[in-house]
């Protein structure tokens, strides 16, 4: 049953048009980075240092989206006043959060990945100085993904869940969202962040 419930989270995530709108602009973002040599003149525009900093920058719009996206998936039955009747279901609680908030999460990687995609494949496409292009290595895409992407998707989406969740209330999420950006931009300008 529970992978049922996630089957549904994953389709009704990944068939939204904020879906396609959240992986049009992270896709972008990404070929933008690409084309306009968003590395240091010294490294290649597709070494794994300038990949993670990439991913870096990229994480900042993730907050965006799974503040979207977890609005979506945690206040569903609340804004279409359908609570009680889910609730009359024998599904129990924590299947029911737990398959709402992972599915979150796996639409957020999905949209990451198609990122690494693009990320991978554009110094392939665009015209780049030879110099600036190294050997493309597949498995710096995907640890970037695992150590950077992953735990940030994780944390952001646990959080707003639980803000989502604890108080039923879109605008209260929303606030949560913006409230993580302004702790991020306090740190990042304490500690001297490049991004």
């Amino acid at each position: 049953m529970f992978t049922g419930m996630l089957d549904f989270e994953w389709r009704y995530h990944t068939h939204r048009w904020t879906f396609a709108l959240v992986a049009l602009v992270v896709c972008g973002m990404a070929f933008v980075m690409v084309q306009t040599g968003y590395a240091a003149r010294v490294t290649h525009v597709n070494s794994p240092y300038t990949v993670m900093e990439s991913f870096g920058l990229l994480s900042l719009w993730t907050l965006f989206s799974q503040t979207i996206m977890c609005v979506h998936g945690a206040l569903r039955d609340d804004e279409h006043g359908m609570h009680e009747l889910i609730q009359s279901r024998p599904v129990g609680r924590l299947r029911y959060l737990a398959s709402r908030y992972l599915g979150i999460v796996m639409a957020g990687m999905a949209a990451m990945t198609l990122a690494a995609f693009v990320l991978m494949v554009a110094p392939m496409v665009l015209p780049i100085e030879a110099e600036r292009l190294g050997v493309t290595r597949p498995e710096a895409y995907v640890w970037a993904l695992v150590t950077l992407m992953l735990p940030d998707i994780v944390l952001i989406s646990a959080l707003l869940f639980s803000v989502a969740a604890l108080t039923r209330n879109t605008l209260a999420t929303y606030v949560g969202g913006m409230a993580i950006f302004a702790l991020y931009t306090v740190v990042a300008m304490l500690t001297d962040s490049p991004l």
